[in-house]
């Protein structure tokens, strides 16, 4: 028995030593933040945050951005374990919804911001939808423009997030609900998904200015010319025209007339950017 409380003394020992010397590393580092910039913000913690950090470092265009973390978690998370490079992330503890915290996330210098339904706390999914809206309202005071992405637990809540100018909205559960639905109808959908949504291999999504050269051209004209020179699948157009907001068209007819406004979404392996640059 005295050898086992030994052993278990000392096992309490050497892991209260490596939580301290983590969190000071941390602390540590606090220091940096007031130097970074373009970086992204991550707000809320829910085990998508990984995949999120993750999936930043994969990518070609953002592996060397540096995130913040802003949660309120009683230790940082241990990135290390899941393969993460510790070097471009940062934490800070406290409240995403306060002005001061998100200051010191530098958010007046930040590129993007990620609104995650956060689950560091227990709350309600009323409460953390809130919580995200009152984030993104902040964030907007703070750094007009920003690029925000932001996780709703609840659909009637979209059209608050909308007023806030949030670009981009996931409602999580639902999405996935309506894939194991469809992937029920059309089997072997969940691997083409499963694809096209990670850096990590095969094909992704991507979204150029429309080429010079297709400018003029039809959708169809496009089609054919962007797989017989780029391997690559045109399957969307985001039409702008005289400031209005975008307008997203999947598939379009295939007499509608590219112009030089647009943005094309294609399926390739690679950023066609760098091919038509």
């Amino acid at each position: 028995i005295g050898g086992f409380t030994l052993f278990a003394m000392f096992t309490g020992v050497i892991s209260a030593v490596m939580v301290t010397r983590l969190r000071n590393q941390w602390e540590a580092r606090d220091m940096e933040l007031h130097e970074l910039r373009d970086h992204t913000i991550i707000c809320g913690w829910n085990r998508s945050a990984v995949t999120i950090i993750q999936e930043i470092q994969r990518d070609a265009k953002t592996r060397s951005m540096p995130v913040v973390l802003v949660a309120e978690l009683e230790e940082p998370p241990a990135f290390a374990s899941w393969g993460c490079r510790i070097e471009l992330l940062y934490f800070v503890r406290g409240d995403y919804t306060s002005t001061a915290v998100l200051q010191k996330a530098g958010i007046e210098r930040a590129a993007a911001t990620v609104l995650l339904a956060d689950k560091s706390l227990p709350r309600t999914d009323q409460d953390r939808d809130a919580r995200t809206l009152l984030a993104a309202l902040t964030i907007e005071k703070l750094r007009p423009g920003i690029f925000t992405c932001a996780e709703l637990l609840r659909r009637e809540n979209i059209e608050h997030l909308s007023m806030a100018k949030v670009e981009e909205i996931v409602i999580g559960d639902e999405y996935m609900g309506h894939l194991i639905a469809h992937s029920s109808r059309t089997r072997g959908v969940i691997k083409i998904v499963d694809e096209l949504l990670t850096a990590s291999r095969g094909n992704q999504f991507y979204k150029i200015l429309t080429p010079p050269h297709l400018v003029g051209k039809t959708f169809f004209e496009a089609l054919l010319d962007i797989k017989k020179h780029r391997n690559s699948i045109l399957m969307a157009v985001e039409a702008g025209r005289d400031g209005a907001t975008p307008e997203l068209m999947t598939n379009p007819a295939n007499d509608y007339v590219l112009n030089p406004t647009d943005s094309l979404v294609l399926i390739a392996t690679e950023d066609p950017e760098s091919r038509y640059s």
